[in-house]
């Protein structure tokens, strides 16, 4: 439906880079990526300082494994919006994948000194210092995107994994369960009783893709290994 929408807002008008950049987040919500990556750069070409395309590209590079392309991408992003949260957030999770731990703590951290209640950036940081091996400070983490946002699943999923690698089962087994609550299909692939937490690893949180004008495609995806996620300012 969506892809229907702004075809027909494209023909109407071939130079309006809003219509490219719906398009593009449209065929990245139904899975054709190609398709995504080449309207994004439609739209760049009609206006190099749209910077939610240039974003949204690098969310699409994020999805394909393309992650410094992501990081380019989302640099020329920030650099023309430095006050979107959302940007410094995607910008964290394409670092993250990459394995630079460092940067991307200091990319999740600029994400929220932007928005202090970004469920989001809260969820990568603590993830970031999982594997950083700061545990209280994942922990902490952790717990500021749950009281932010409660139902996400694998949040808590996360600050079990915490739990388990301090050596508290108990606690581990409450958010194991509580991540099973909240996402009953989640619960399927994740193990939830106290005596299977030996394996866990964390989940890395998704990035985020603002579409350029409000549009049927946009919808928000709940965190995993860094995949987009679409939302509207």
């Amino acid at each position: 439906m969506a892809v229907k929408i702004f075809h027909k807002a494209h023909r109407l008008d071939r130079n309006d880079p809003y219509a490219l950049g719906g398009l593009g987040s449209a065929y990245r919500m139904t899975g054709r990526p190609k398709l995504a990556v080449r309207a994004f750069k439609q739209a760049l070409k009609l206006k190099p300082d749209f910077a939610k395309a240039h974003g949204n590209l690098g969310v699409v590079y994020i999805d394909q494994g393309r992650l410094d392309q992501a990081i380019r991408s989302l640099g020329r992003a920030i650099a023309l919006k430095p006050d979107d949260a959302m940007f410094h957030d995607n910008l964290g999770v394409a670092l993250l994948h990459k394995g630079s731990i460092k940067a991307s703590i200091a990319a999740f951290k600029a994400s929220i000194a932007v928005d202090s209640d970004y469920a989001n950036a809260h969820h990568g940081l603590g993830v970031a210092y999982i594997e950083a091996g700061r545990l209280e400070d994942a922990a902490d983490a952790l717990k500021e995107s749950i009281r932010l946002d409660w139902d996400q699943a694998k949040v808590h999923y996360n600050l079990g994994v915490v739990h388990q690698l301090q050596g508290d089962a108990g606690a581990a087994g409450v958010a194991y369960r509580e991540a099973a609550r909240l996402d009953p299909d989640y619960a399927r692939t994740q193990a939830t009783d106290e005596d299977s937490t030996a394996k866990r690893t964390a989940e890395a949180p998704k990035a985020s893709l603002r579409c350029p004008i409000p549009c049927p495609c946009c919808e928000v995806l709940s965190p995993d290994k860094p995949k987009a996620t679409q939302g509207d300012d």
